[in-house]
């Protein structure tokens, strides 16, 4: 059952948690979702066209293109699929005349995908069911400046509403510098609403994961992560998950570390071991505690070097 984190979300965990959401500090969301009465849900769409059984598509509609503006007719945009806090990208598409971009395509995997153009985020969205039909609308439009952006998600999953609901609330909170205590319940509520609305999707998940005032310790997430949980491979989230983890327990001698290591290792579903142990391996490779290699030694000869696992995209 979902835990309120009400009264316990002091400021420093505040700043942590909207570096977990990946959010970038150079664009503006606001939310202007429609459930199109209730005839969205997470899982289909009846209104959407027929053509949409088979693809998928995302259309951007920019407000202003040319001129004093970020985006001009003509500029590519990309869409980029998250694997293990990596970005791939796997689509991209032209502005037109119109100020109209249109992804779309055979049915994309389930995961994390942001859209971007060159390094600035325009759109951030989630794909929780591969069967689901895919038809996202949103409206990309900029302050006075020409600098900062602002998105509307006007069509599409509840999931995605609500994400960007929540995106646009800490952005909000941010920037107007809200009592701690207010952004609390406030995330109470939007969590509450995600984990009543889409229980199961991506979003769920990382709101579960990263907005937990217990969240940090060891025991949580060793007992909430979700190891049998392949889609968490196709996120950015869930790696600074287990990499917080690791740092949290870092101090401990290397004999408790490689006790750890094994424990996550073994707890996790076989497509997902070799992600967690390389990320293992990887941490204290280069560790700042003299002798702490030796732990990334171990995960090296016992998980790749007899070769139990396969090193990531090998």
């Amino acid at each position: 059952m979902y835990e309120t984190m009400s009264g316990n979300l002091s400021h420093i965990f505040y700043k942590a948690l909207l570096i977990t959401l990946l959010l970038s500090a150079l664009s503006y969301y606001s939310s202007e979702a429609r459930e199109n009465g209730g005839v969205n849900n997470y899982y289909s769409n009846k209104r959407e066209n027929k053509r949409f059984n088979r693809y998928y598509s995302i259309r951007l509609e920019f407000a202003k293109v040319n001129g004093n503006s970020l985006f001009a007719t003509g500029d590519k945009i990309f869409l980029y699929r998250a694997k293990w806090g990596e970005e791939i990208a796997v689509d991209s598409a032209i502005i037109s005349k119109e100020g109209i971009a249109n992804f779309s395509g055979p049915k994309k995997g389930v995961g994390e995908y942001v859209i971007k153009k060159g390094k600035k985020v325009v759109a951030e969205f989630f794909i929780s069911n591969a069967e689901s039909r895919m038809n996202e609308v949103y409206s990309i439009d900029s302050d006075a400046t020409g600098k900062e952006l602002k998105v509307s998600h006007k069509m599409g999953s509840v999931e995605n509403a609500l994400f960007m609901n929540l995106q646009n609330y800490l952005f909000s909170a941010l920037n107007y510098k809200t009592d701690p205590k207010k952004i609390s319940v406030a995330i109470d509520s939007i969590s509450l609403e995600i984990a009543n609305k889409c229980k199961g999707s991506i979003l769920d998940i990382m709101c579960r994961l990263s907005m937990n005032p217990n969240s940090g310790k060891p025991s949580y997430i060793r007992d909430n992560f979700p190891f049998k949980e392949n889609r968490i491979i196709y996120t950015r989230f869930g790696k600074s998950v287990i990499e917080n983890y690791l740092e949290v327990v870092r101090l401990n001698t290397n004999e408790s570390i490689e006790f750890l290591a094994d424990d996550l290792i073994e707890a996790a579903s076989d497509p997902l071991k070799p992600f967690i142990a390389s990320t293992i391996f990887h941490k204290f490779e280069e560790s700042d505690i003299m002798g702490q290699e030796a732990v990334a030694v171990y995960v090296a000869k016992r998980y790749f070097g007899e070769g139990k696992l396969k090193w990531p995209g090998e």
